[in-house]
C-alpha cells in the first residue's frame, strides 16, 4: 500500500462535506460542472469553489480540451486512492480525538497535582539572589486546568462517538 502524504490544504480540503461527496461522485466516472451540480443538489457556483480546492490539492483535474464543448473533471491518482481508502478521515479523526483526550487527561493531571501540593505544607526556602531578575508568568488557577482539562475530553469522546456512529467516510 502506497503512503499518502498530506499537507494543510489536503486536510482542509478533505474537512469539507460536500467536497468528500464530490470526491465519491466522481469515483465512477468523470462529469462536468453542471452534472456534479445535479448530482449533488448544488448550486453550480458551490461545487465551482469545491472543485477549486480539490484541483488546488491535487485530488481532481481538470480536462480542458480544445476540440470538446464540456469541462470535465475526474480523480487524479492522490484522488483514487483517498476515496479507495476510506478509512482515512476515520484515522485522522481517532488520531486527533486521542490527542485531544490525552490533552485533556494532562489537564486533569496538572490539577490533581496542584490539589497535592496544596496539602502537602512545606517551608518555602529563601531564594538565592541573581543579578538579573528571571521573568515568570503566574501559573493557572487549578480550576482552569479542571475546566480545560473536562472540556477536551468531552470534545475528544464526542468526536469518537461521532464516528462510531457514523462508521463511513
Amino acid at each position: 500500500m502506497e503512503i499518502i502524504k498530506f499537507d494543510t490544504k489536503s486536510f482542509y480540503a478533505l474537512s469539507s462535506e460536500n467536497r468528500i461527496k464530490i470526491l465519491k461522485t466522481l469515483k465512477s466516472k468523470r462529469m462536468t460542472l453542471s452534472e456534479l451540480s445535479r448530482e449533488l443538489n448544488l448550486s453550480k457556483t458551490c461545487v465551482k469553489e469545491h472543485l477549486d480546492v480539490l484541483i488546488d490539492t491535487g485530488f481532481i483535474k481538470k480536462l480542458d480540451e480544445e476540440n470538446r464543448k464540456w469541462v470535465y473533471y475526474e480523480l487524479t491518482d492522490k484522488g483514487e486512492k483517498v476515496v479507495k481508502n476510506n478509512i482515512i478521515k476515520i484515522y485522522i479523526v481517532i488520531m486527533f480525538s486521542a490527542l485531544i483526550i490525552g490533552s485533556g487527561l494532562y489537564e486533569l493531571n496538572k490539577y490533581i497535582k496542584s490539589i497535592e501540593i496544596k496539602s502537602i505544607s512545606t517551608p518555602t526556602p529563601t531564594p538565592i539572589p541573581t543579578t538579573t531578575p528571571i521573568p515568570s508568568t503566574p501559573p493557572l488557577p487549578a480550576e482552569a486546568h479542571i475546566i480545560a482539562g473536562v472540556i477536551l475530553l468531552i470534545t475528544g469522546l464526542f468526536l469518537l462517538s461521532r464516528i462510531y456512529s457514523q462508521r463511513k467516510l
